[in-house]
């Protein structure tokens, strides 16, 4: 299981790109990566979908399911 940061590294994509991809502004993407703010559904079905992996390995957001 990896960390979004580490899975968004991965995939060789920007904060800005998934940002743009999840439909929020960079700076809440940023502070969801970091832990300061959780992301609706939505928002993390979008997130997973853009990366290509499933929200139950992103290792934040396993912890809360």
């Amino acid at each position: 299981m990896m960390t979004l940061k580490e899975v968004r590294m991965l995939k060789g994509k920007s904060q800005e790109e998934v940002s743009r991809a999840a439909n929020i502004s960079t700076k809440q993407y940023y502070n969801i990566e970091k832990g300061l703010s959780t992301p609706t559904v939505r928002v993390a079905l979008k997130i997973s979908k853009f990366l290509e992996e499933s929200i139950y390995e992103i290792a934040e957001w396993n912890e809360e399911l």
